[in-house]
């Protein structure tokens, strides 16, 4: 039994390195998200549990600005607040708008914190 753990332990780190070597490649460049969800350890679950969040508070902009909203701070609490312990707000949102994913969400979030000195 005692040379199963060892085995699947040795599989885990060697799983491990291959993670590191593909997020070091070059063209694991054109995927900055992708490469933070990997780097910062987060799991499926916790993965999944962000892209619901963004789809919500997409979904939610897209509402509001159907109603004539202009003011989305709400919106950008929410999000900072719900993030994974993790990950940093803006790095999030700079990487999702590099990998084109949630542009305008990312891009409002963006301004607003420029013009309210978050």
């Amino acid at each position: 039994m005692v040379a199963d753990g060892e085995q699947k332990g040795k599989e885990v780190e060697q799983l491990d390195f291959y993670i590191r070597l593909l997020v070091s490649m070059e063209q694991f460049e054109q995927y900055p998200f992708t490469r933070m969800i990997i780097q910062n350890g987060l799991n499926e679950e916790e993965y999944q549990e962000l892209l619901r969040l963004l789809e919500r508070l997409n979904a939610e902009l897209v509402n509001l600005k159907h109603d004539g909203m202009m003011d989305f701070t709400k919106l950008l609490i929410h999000f900072a607040g719900m993030l994974n312990v993790k990950l940093h707000p803006d790095e999030v949102m700079d990487a999702l708008i590099s990998q084109q994913m949630y542009v305008d969400l990312m891009k409002t979030f963006k301004h607003i914190k420029a013009q309210k000195l978050f």
